[in-house]
């Protein structure tokens, strides 16, 4: 297992980035393939994206990893009313620091493909001493019961789960060059907790442990969170032959 180094954005000379939120709630993949079948390069990058807004956050997220076991792609076709999906895998062994700027994940090999909508996830469990996801941060409220708090956090996770990003329209895996960056804002790890839930929740040492044992309710809503298709994603290619007589 190595540690990733942050690395210099990759920048493409032929370059159309597309991205789309879905709200729909789709099926589970109906196929599973290994990537190492096929024979184009889909290279995915990490980074962290900060909003305005986290300066004013229930819980300012600081620093933290994960372990990465695989790279996942979820590619999507609309048939009908049915909706047929394959997820394409790869996998690494890997600790990723959530909080380092850009990084390079690995590479899944992909055939070439045309799909409506896509998602790229990253699988996350324990290994050795690394847990699967580990944050830190801290809780700031001001308020009429507490002129002031500011309480250390600590979030642990010991059990496999995928980070997915929202999906992507349009996406074609041409011979030539494919890159995906999957976008982490950490403020989304705050969506459905409130002060009401921080103040009451149990500290250890002055801390406030969020894991599966301690402060269940706001490791359930962390947990879900993760999963729930909330990762940025952008998607470029290039062809020396473009598609329909456009660039994809």
């Amino acid at each position: 297992m190595k540690k990733i180094q942050i690395l210099t954005m990759l920048l493409f000379s032929a370059t159309l980035f597309t991205a789309c939120r879905k709200d729909a709630v789709y099926p589970i993949q109906n196929d599973m393939v290994s990537s190492k079948q096929a024979n184009y390069p889909l290279t995915i990058t990490y980074q962290l994206t900060t909003l305005a807004s986290s300066q004013t956050s229930l819980i300012q997220w600081n620093s933290g990893y994960g372990h990465s076991y695989g790279l996942f792609f979820d590619a999507g076709e609309i048939k009908g009313s049915a909706y047929a999906r394959t997820k394409y895998s790869a996998g690494v062994d890997e600790t990723i620091t959530l909080f380092g700027n850009t990084a390079m994940l690995g590479t899944l090999r992909m055939p070439v493909l045309k799909c409506p909508y896509g998602s790229f996830e990253i699988g996350l469990n324990p290994s050795g001493e690394d847990h699967a996801l580990y944050l830190t941060g801290t809780y700031y409220y001001f308020g009429p019961s507490y002129p002031y708090l500011s309480v250390p956090v600590m979030v642990i996770i010991d059990e496999t789960l995928n980070m997915n990003s929202v999906w992507i329209n349009d996406m074609n895996i041409n011979k030539i060059k494919n890159h995906a960056v999957i976008s982490f804002n950490p403020d989304l790890l705050n969506t459905g907790i409130s002060n009401q839930m921080m103040n009451r929740a149990k500290k250890s040492h002055g801390t406030i442990v969020i894991s599966s044992t301690v402060n269940r309710n706001l490791y359930d809503i962390i947990f879900n969170n993760l999963q729930s298709h909330a990762m940025g994603a952008q998607f470029s290619s290039e062809s020396m032959t473009p598609y329909d007589g456009e660039i994809q």
